[in-house]
């Protein structure tokens, strides 16, 4: 039999699928999964694989994604490891049953790390980018205000 004629009794299989793409970063069918998994067990619910769930899982990646690009423009610092296994540690005391929760969640040990490290990163980002800095009175804004035609300066 031939190579070709081989090919043709093994049946293909679809390994994943692309859900969404962001510029050139792909979000596959079993990222959103994971990150349904993961949502569940960190906030101890049932597993919702439904559509409408799938749908906005599939929104916050995309959010994530868009932050992580920011992040790297930034030439933002992740936390290192040390961070992500004290949130870890204290996750793990919040569960009696931990392990065998991730067992039924259906979820390893490397992606709930990764999954903590990038919550982490984001959280420690925005907090950075977004907190309330210097404030500025209505008094202070008026004193700078430009009349249009005029240069300040």
């Amino acid at each position: 039999m031939t190579s070709w004629m081989m090919f043709l009794l093994i049946a293909p299989e679809v390994i994943d699928r692309t859900a969404a793409a962001v510029d050139r970063q792909v979000v596959t069918t079993s990222s959103i999964e994971e990150q349904i998994r993961i949502a569940a067990f960190l906030n101890n619910e049932p597993l919702d694989l439904s559509a409408t769930n799938r749908r906005r899982t599939a929104e916050r990646i995309i959010e994530q994604i868009l932050i992580r690009r920011e992040m790297e423009i930034s030439h933002y610092t992740p936390p290192g490891e040390i961070d992500v296994d004290r949130m870890l540690e204290s996750l793990r005391a919040q569960r009696s049953n931990f392990d065998a929760d991730l067992k039924r969640y259906g979820l390893g040990m490397t992606a709930l790390r990764r999954n903590l490290a990038l919550q982490l990163s984001s959280m420690r980002f925005i907090d950075l980018r977004f907190r309330p800095g210097n404030t500025v009175t209505d008094a202070e804004v008026s004193c700078t205000s430009v009349t249009p035609g005029r240069r300040s300066g």
